[in-house]
């Protein structure tokens, strides 16, 4: 089986993302494989940059959309794009770089390279089945990547509250039908990561039609593993016998990530009558662009950006207990890691938790943006004593292995990518 990977970015630090992981079992599956990015910093003959072959780098895209939905609408906390092609990529750049006719095209996070045109085109010229991994909601909109309370896109969007627009054919509309056009025309599946994204693609105008497997986003269970705490506090300098609160994102002061909202559960957290720890035994250990004059009633080791997954591996391992306060997300994929850490989470309702949090067992479910019972979830994990502490990161463990290890995925994708082939093979 030949299979090509498109995915906007492909970067060092990043190498623990879907296309990686996958492109990489299904390589040692003995299958072929390649990875196509407009961007990046790998150096693999298997993994092709785009603009390393253009005499002018790539930056027309981004900078236009930073401009234009961030800077002239003022709006730093929803991100949206068009399908627009600012950098003219083209299908023959992408046919230049790959040496094999592809059985099946994989895409992910492609904005800013490649839109639903270029995908469709790809695709009619290879006569190859696509398999879309949704790693948010952008490829069912009209161009947002979270739609917040707005469900405009189960239509046609339109009016689109990002845009601050009362206009039912605005920007989001055009994208729509410009996305619907091609959608419709290719031979597409998504790769839905979570229960959550499973009911919103099958909510939109844009992809209920379509066939759709269920996956949970595969964790490296060789990167990410349970055992080895003492070693990770050491490397952290974090005393052996203090309570660890893990958490972390990319951008924590973004409002999606519900920091807040865990603010205000660390106070609680500070105020309940505690029996087996004091207040002073809790160590947050916070990964992400450092926070600046935050009152959180604990002390804290604020490690910033987190260069490698090693490291966030190591982070994991260091904790007591992972706490994800946000309120929208697809995964986030910090909760698959944590699991098969062995690292029970504490999540509100949304994402990927329900597929993965089981009340007293793997962790703990708060009602979405309730303070109080996020505390109290905290608090449960942090007054288990050892024997019942490893209990339940045993139980993380084994759930992790048991759904979406390299292991498991790796012949769960293999056996949906043939589907896939025999599917057109037949209607050919």
């Amino acid at each position: 089986m030949k299979v090509l990977h498109l995915n906007t970015y492909s970067l060092l630090k990043n190498k623990s993302f879907p296309h990686f992981i996958f492109h990489n079992d299904l390589l040692n599956l003995g299958h072929e494989s390649l990875i196509i990015s407009a961007k990046g910093d790998v150096v693999d003959e298997k993994v092709k940059i785009l603009e390393n072959s253009k005499k002018i780098p790539f930056f027309f895209s981004a900078t236009v959309r930073k401009f234009l939905f961030q800077i002239l609408k003022n709006n730093n906390t929803n991100y949206f794009y068009p399908e627009w092609n600012l950098d003219n990529i083209n299908v023959t750049d992408i046919i230049e770089q790959v040496p094999f006719k592809p059985d099946v095209i994989m895409t992910y996070w492609t904005k800013f390279a490649f839109n639903q045109k270029l995908v469709h085109d790809l695709s009619n010229y290879y006569n190859s089945p696509v398999l879309s991994v949704l790693v948010d909601m952008a490829p069912l909109t009209g161009g947002c990547h979270y739609s917040g309370n707005c469900d405009n896109y189960k239509r046609s969007c339109g009016n689109c509250h990002i845009l601050k627009s009362s206009s039912p054919n605005d920007l989001s509309n055009s994208t729509w039908l410009y996305k619907k056009k091609y959608i419709d025309k290719t031979n597409l599946s998504l790769l839905l990561g979570s229960s959550e994204l499973s009911i919103q693609a099958k909510s939109s105008g844009l992809t209920k039609q379509l066939k759709t497997y269920k996956m949970l986003l595969t964790v490296d269970e060789t990167v990410f593993y349970s055992k080895g705490k003492t070693k990770a506090r050491t490397f952290f300098n974090i005393p052996i016998n203090k309570k660890v609160i893990f958490f972390g994102a990319a951008n924590l002061k973004h409002p999606r990530k519900g920091m807040i909202y865990l603010i205000n559960a660390l106070k609680k957290l500070s105020s309940i009558k505690k029996d087996s720890y004091r207040n002073n035994d809790i160590i947050l250990l916070i990964a992400g662009k450092k926070l600046k004059n935050i009152d959180i009633p604990f002390d804290f080791i604020n490690l910033g950006y987190l260069q490698n997954t090693n490291d966030l591996a190591r982070a994991f391992r260091a904790c007591d207990v992972f706490a994800c306060p946000s309120v929208e997300d697809s995964g986030p994929y910090m909760i698959n890691q944590s699991i098969m850490s062995g690292r029970p989470v504490v999540a509100f309702q949304m994402g990927v938790s329900s597929d993965l949090i089981i009340n007293g067992n793997t962790g703990y479910i708060s009602k979405m943006r309730d303070s109080d019972e996020f505390s109290t979830g905290l608090h449960k994990i942090l007054s288990l004593s050892e024997s019942q502490w490893k209990d339940i990161s045993q139980n993380c463990r084994e759930l992790g292995l048991s759904r979406f290890s390299r292991n498991v995925n790796m012949n769960n994708l293999e056996r949906i990518l043939f589907k896939l082939i025999n599917k057109r093979d037949k209607n050919f």
